[in-house]
């Protein structure tokens, strides 16, 4: 062999890891330049349809393995004639892998202040303010109209008004230890109608405004709220604005289906399951089986805050307890009815309900 080679052959391995590295290095500018390009057409794309996308400042890198892209003064807005959905952010921080780019990681850095007017802008508009945590959402962009997406918001709370003209009405302050949400395609269904799977937890939510606690008129605490349920035939994609997808849903024959909304506060818990449908007038209709433990405890507590006389709450407790069939850890099974906008507990109204949304 000759020795003059030997260098040679030691060198192989790591000229092989620098011609790698460097096509990869190629290929990371080329995908950067490619994600650039995209996100900017969409950005021209959608400011025709009334979506615009603001950067205070914007910076993008990530080399060597990620795409990531900072927006400070984040600022998104969708607009037409009739609504304005505006949300905004100290910055959105945007991460995903070079060989994964449809997945992409958010971080979300309070304060977050989000504004929905109705009427154009001139009539009334609810402003959400919020700190939170900084945060994380994740997206899963499966096709154009399928992402999925997931949102974990931590320690946060805020404030929610509504502004008409010159006129501010407090809506109420809230407190959440964690707000878990998730939304994705359960099933495509024929062109343009799909159902929609979302799910939501909240632990530890105080809240104090207009909406009182039934059972001693205080503000609402409560320990943990779970929802599972479906949207079905929801429009795909989503119309302009709220008011109008749920006018195209009601007109599909949508309907809601709770699969499990369950409530905790204290040693009550109180599980849900059933379906809500709308009609061309807004109006809501429905049935909802509802299973409440340790009853007895709101009723107790409303003895206490002096809302129910001790008379009272016996001959309930007895009510309670027939319609529990004497079950021993005190179960009440009953049957919510939402009939022409109206809830009923059983054969009892309990409240009108406002439609949501106005007809054309």
């Amino acid at each position: 062999m000759n020795p003059s080679k030997k260098p040679w052959r030691m060198l192989v391995p790591l000229l092989t890891v620098l011609a790698l590295w460097g096509a990869w290095s190629v290929g990371w500018v080329v995908i950067s330049q490619i994600a650039q390009e995209k996100f900017a057409q969409w950005r021209e794309k959608s400011a025709t349809k009334g979506l615009s996308l603001v950067c205070a400042k914007e910076s993008w890198g990530g080399y060597p393995f990620r795409i990531e892209v900072g927006c400070n003064g984040f600022a998104l807005e969708k607009k037409n004639k009739k609504s304005r959905l505006a949300i905004e952010f100290q910055s959105v921080d945007a991460v995903a892998q070079a060989y994964k780019p449809w997945h992409i990681i958010l971080k979300l850095t309070a304060p977050l202040k989000l504004e929905l007017s109705r009427g154009g802008g001139s009539e009334t508009t609810t402003l959400i303010k919020a700190d939170h945590q900084p945060s994380l959402a994740s997206v899963v962009l499966k096709d154009r109209i399928n992402p999925e997406v997931s949102i974990l918001f931590e320690k946060i709370s805020g404030s929610i008004t509504d502004q008409a003209g010159a006129a501010n009405f407090s809506l109420g302050d809230f407190q959440i230890e964690k707000l878990n949400l998730h939304g994705r395609i359960e099933r495509e269904l024929k062109e343009g109608q799909a159902d929609y799977a979302v799910a939501a937890t909240a632990d530890t939510l105080h809240y104090d405004g207009p909406l009182r606690d039934p059972a001693d008129g205080g503000p609402i605490k409560l320990d943990a709220i779970n929802f599972n349920g479906i949207a079905e035939r929801l429009p795909m994609p989503l119309a302009a604005n709220l008011q109008k997808t749920l006018r195209i849903w009601a007109a599909n024959e949508g309907r809601l289906k709770i699969n499990q909304l369950e409530v905790k506060q204290e040693a009550i818990t109180a599980r849900s399951s059933g379906f809500v449908t709308a009609s061309q007038e807004g109006q809501l209709s429905g049935k909802v089986k509802t299973a409440v433990l340790n009853l007895d405890n709101a009723i107790d507590k409303m003895v206490t805050a002096g809302r129910l006389t001790a008379n009272d709450a016996k001959i309930s407790k007895g009510l309670f307890k027939m319609l529990s069939g004497n079950n021993p850890n005190g179960e009440v099974i009953t049957d919510f009815r939402i009939k022409n906008g109206k809830l009923y507990f059983g054969p009892f109204k309990l409240l009108k309900l406002a439609p949501i949304f106005k007809p054309n």
